[in-house]
């Protein structure tokens, strides 16, 4: 871990759009009022390289004005904690969003409980179609069952902030044809991870 001797350097913290929620809810500029929060489109993981270009150019900004950095991101694109070490900044450890939401040990007792869990959270759930129909052309049943073949289950990852979601998400769980379960967030795991790496 990287240790830093100056704690007035504004810290950023580029995180993806799928955690605003969380964040407004974890009210950590309050805190720490030298934080600066930037999220980047929560869709550019369906374009892995576009979002690599994104990200590069956005923390190649920040550390030319010699700033610390945090990334909120999970493994979105092959070798994503090799580019934030190669671009020397911080990722909040992690391989998915839905761990970083339900809590690490929640995620892996979860995954262990049932493979083949498909997640869901805010932001698929409103942009579904735009996400996952249409670029994976799920109208077609063939292609759709063909997908979530290896899908057991449907889990709604609810967060305190959202609206009620779950009519969307029990017709989306019958469309795939899958059970659904709900899950509440837990932020304790998220709050503590990213007050690690900012109080570093």
């Amino acid at each position: 871990m990287r240790v830093y001797s100056d704690i007035t350097r504004p810290i950023n913290l580029i995180a993806c759009g799928v955690f605003r929620s969380a964040l407004a809810y974890l009210k950590l500029e309050k805190s720490h009022p030298t934080l600066r929060v930037r999220f980047l489109p929560s869709n550019l993981h369906l374009q892995p390289q576009e979002l690599r270009n994104t990200l590069s150019k956005a923390l190649n900004g920040t550390l030319m004005k010699n700033e610390r950095t945090v990334c909120l991101y999970g493994s979105c694109f092959p070798d994503f904690s090799d580019f934030c070490d190669h671009h020397g900044v911080d990722k909040v450890p992690g391989h998915h969003c839905f761990q970083m939401l339900l809590g690490s040990k929640r995620y892996d007792n979860i995954m262990k409980e049932m493979v083949g869990t498909y997640f869901l959270e805010r932001d698929l759930i409103l942009h579904f179609d735009k996400y996952c129909l249409e670029p994976l052309a799920l109208q077609e049943d063939e292609i759709r069952r063909a997908f979530f073949k290896p899908y057991r289950r449907v889990i709604y990852i609810r967060q305190p902030a959202d609206p009620d979601l779950v009519p969307q998400a029990e017709e989306l769980a019958r469309f795939l044809g899958l059970p659904l379960k709900i899950r509440d967030a837990n932020y304790s795991y998220l709050k503590q991870t990213l007050v690690n790496l900012i109080e570093v």
